[in-house]
């Protein structure tokens, strides 16, 4: 199975969602990632979530996955949620600026919450 930080890459370049200019190296340290052990997710849960919090830009159904832009502030975030048979694993990533907001955790911490809540 891909690494979820590899496949964030892959779908957000895909889709123009990151700078070409951003190393691969850059990005793959900025990334944030989680996995939420909870074996009742269902993918249209995370769909439902992604939906209420963001744009969902590709829908994967045959991967079981979302790409996403979620608002944090005034601040976005590239997140992507993947399901798995007992897991849901998340990546996001967010373009800084001079001063890190710490925009990728936080809209990390924003989508476990609310899909834990669901």
């Amino acid at each position: 199975m891909e690494d979820i930080k590899k496949l964030l890459v892959k779908v957000a370049k895909a889709n123009d969602l990151m700078s070409p200019k951003v190393s691969l190296k850059k990005i793959e340290k900025q990334i944030e990632t989680a996995v939420l052990e909870k074996p009742s997710v269902q993918i249209l849960q995370v769909r439902d979530t992604l939906f209420g919090m963001g744009k969902i830009t590709e829908e994967n159904i045959e991967k079981e996955y979302y790409l996403s832009t979620i608002r944090v502030g005034l601040h976005a975030a590239i997140l992507l949620a993947r399901c798995l048979e007992d897991s849901v694993e998340v990546a996001t990533w967010a373009e800084e600026g001079l001063f890190n907001q710490h925009t990728a955790k936080k809209a990390l911490d924003q989508f476990c919450e609310a899909l834990r809540n669901r």
